[in-house]
């Protein structure tokens, strides 16, 4: 279930055992947002249940706002790749969905922004810059703090048109 930042609830059926997120227009889902990679995630759906699987994103995947290279995927989980956020449904559950608390759930973060002032870098100076710690690269999350609509579109003939 898509949650949009006016609350609104757009239901969204896998079609396919293998459903990719992404900005391109080959996606099943396309998300078109500069703060979504092209091919931003995957979502497997299979006997042993449903996974998410992040594809090298820039800005990375989010499940309950923890960043995943892979995660099972449960009933109720909340998944944010860029500014669009999902509920998991899973059987019919959860039967409904506070968009309010699914929106206040989702990771959220500001866009990284040029400082005034700044040069780039020499080949020299990039050798002597202090490597950033690993709990730092960590911490980074996309930002969904965009006030534009976003138009989803997904490019399976038999898929709903949102």
């Amino acid at each position: 279930m898509l949650v949009k930042p006016d609350g609104s609830q757009v239901p969204i059926d896998l079609k396919h055992d293998r459903n990719i997120l992404g900005r391109q227009t080959d996606c099943q889902i396309r998300i078109p947002s500069d703060h979504v990679s092209r091919r931003h995630c995957e979502i497997a759906v299979g006997r042993a249940g449903v996974t998410a699987k992040d594809l090298g994103s820039s800005n990375g995947t989010y499940v309950n706002r923890q960043p995943i290279q892979e995660a099972e995927l449960h009933a109720g989980d909340v998944l944010s790749v860029g500014p669009a956020v999902f509920v998991v449904r899973v059987g019919g559950q959860p039967v409904s969905i506070d968009a309010g608390k699914v929106l206040a759930s989702a990771v959220e973060s500001k866009k990284p922004t040029a400082k005034a002032g700044l040069k780039p870098l020499t080949l020299d100076e990039l050798d002597e810059s202090p490597t950033p710690a690993k709990d730092d690269l960590l911490g980074a999350e996309p930002d969904l703090d965009d006030s534009s609509e976003f138009d989803f579109d997904l490019t399976d003939d038999d898929a709903p048109k949102l």
